[in-house]
């Protein structure tokens, strides 16, 4: 150990630079929750967007999407599956019980994006990135 010199750190730093297709797979979760705020705010009540229950469930829709896309952001799990669940899920709901003429369009548009996030979450440069 020499005295006059600087000490290295043995800690490894990951400094990936984050892939297109994680850029890609935020800005489908961002178009997938636009749709999800046209669907809500004109069929989702016979009120339209003057009910108020539209207004609360935003938030939490929002909170739920930013919760699963902060996993993406810190690395900490690839949360791929989720996202293919949520496309299921989505695209299920929408055509078993659509809430209006034209909503299952809107339906099946947020679970395209979200199942679009699956696959960009499952290509090659997406898994070596979170591993």
């Amino acid at each position: 150990m020499d005295p006059y010199k600087i000490p290295e750190s043995d800690l490894n730093t990951d400094t990936k630079v984050m892939p297109k297709t994680i850029y890609f797979a935020f800005g489908f979760i961002v178009l997938s929750f636009m749709i999800f705020l046209i669907e809500e705010l004109t069929y989702a009540s016979e009120e339209g967007p003057y009910d108020i229950y539209n207004y609360l469930f935003i938030p939490v829709w929002a909170g739920i999407l930013y919760w699963v896309s902060s996993s993406i952001r810190t690395r900490s799990d690839n949360p791929k599956n989720t996202f293919l669940i949520l496309a299921l899920l989505v695209a299920g709901m929408s055509i078993y019980t659509p809430l209006e003429e034209y909503s299952i369009y809107t339906g099946i548009g947020e679970a395209v994006c979200f199942l679009f996030v699956f696959l960009l979450l499952n290509a090659k440069e997406s898994k070596e990135w979170f591993s």
